[in-house]
């Protein structure tokens, strides 16, 4: 049932810990002056506020958004709602799309290192997965994708590569972190990779509210996709 899953996530968390206390080495404790936990969140804030992270603050906001409401929240229902596939079928195209997002960080850390636009790829990618979405609820039933092909809706295989697409390309999100980690001092890099953290989550928070009046707005799932 889903519980194995959970076990499942639970053991390899459990595996990862395992690794990182043997494998990672840890160096001394710098013995700077205590900090509080507030001292730390206010400066977290102002990194967050500050000009130079302020357009990754608001890239963060987007783009981890999309991925949990694509790859978890509407993936599925869409799938199996408007393609008529069931559980498994259904799921087994989204291991497709979870395969692509394992991948493609390791993809676009490659493309960093050759192309060198870190912002370019940045926004291209993501420019890319909009269109990559718009395709997938174009090509629902009665979407005009569908209809300027003459067929009610598009196949199964059709969503299975934009799914992979998907993946590969949003994983260039990666590129942030190297990218804060570049605007900020040396001794800021963990309160700035904070931010760019709690962006990450506030704005997948905020997405299953908004994503869900669209749905009901524009009148089902394409909607909440679009």
């Amino acid at each position: 049932s889903w519980r194995a899953g959970f076990w499942a996530s639970a053991a390899l968390a459990v595996l990862a810990w395992a690794a990182v206390a043997a494998f990672v080495p840890e160096p001394p404790p710098h013995r700077g002056p205590r900090r509080t936990v507030w001292q730390d969140a206010r400066e977290v804030v102002s990194l967050a506020r500050s000009p130079a992270l302020r357009p990754l603050m608001v890239f963060a906001f987007a783009s981890f958004a999309a991925v949990l409401g694509v790859r978890g929240l509407w993936g599925g229902p869409w799938l199996m709602e408007a393609k008529g596939l069931g559980r498994v079928e259904a799921s087994d195209l989204l291991l497709l799309c979870t395969a692509a997002l394992t991948l493609g960080p390791a993809l676009a850390g490659v493309v960093d290192r050759l192309a060198g636009r870190r912002a370019a790829l940045m926004a291209g990618s993501h420019a890319f997965v909009a269109l990559v979405v718009l395709l997938m609820a174009a090509g629902g039933p009665g979407g005009p994708l569908a209809s300027l092909l003459g067929v009610a809706v598009l196949p199964p295989v059709f969503d299975a590569a934009l799914l992979a697409l998907f993946g590969l390309a949003i994983s260039f999100q990666v590129l942030i972190f190297p990218a804060a980690r570049a605007l900020v001092p040396a001794e800021q890099t963990g309160r700035a990779l904070s931010a760019i953290n709690t962006s990450f989550f506030g704005g997948a928070a905020v997405m299953q509210a908004v994503s869900g009046f669209a749905a009901a707005a524009g009148g089902g799932i394409a909607a909440a996709l679009c």
